[in-house]
């Protein structure tokens, strides 16, 4: 039996995939393929992972953590890069987490181990310092 995840929880982990990516490449832009859906998918609200991978990216475009240069094409997202904000909250390294590495290196460590606790973590400091700290 398929064990669903929340909305909320779900857009962290995509979030965390997905910024993890953008860091990684910048300053070059990126492309997205939706993933298939997993036992955790559809959630519990019945979306496949294409859907909330879509929606995620949409809401971090439109909120300006990433930028869009060529749009959804043929199934998949072309020219995704990462824009000032998401920069500005991935190499932020707040009080909230003890260390001295950014959010961003923590996060494409976390999505790397699939590490749900820590991305859960890092996504809502990652938007809190984007928002001014």
């Amino acid at each position: 039996m398929p064990k669903n995840i929340s909305n909320p929880d779900s857009f962290q982990i995509e979030a965390a995939a997905i910024l993890a990516a953008a860091y990684e490449t910048f300053p070059m832009t990126f492309a997205w393929s939706h993933d298939e859906d997993t036992e955790e998918y559809p959630t519990s609200k019945g979306n496949s992972r294409e859907e909330i991978q879509f929606q995620t990216i949409r809401w971090l475009v439109t909120n300006g953590y990433l930028y869009d240069e060529g749009g959804f094409v043929g199934g998949q997202w072309q020219g995704l890069g990462l824009a000032e904000r998401g920069l500005a909250a991935l190499n932020s390294v707040p009080d909230a987490l003890s260390g001295q590495e950014p959010v961003g290196k923590r996060l494409v460590s976390a999505v790397a181990k699939g590490s749900v606790e820590l991305i859960k973590q890092l996504i809502p400091v990652a938007i809190q310092q984007a928002m001014g700290g």
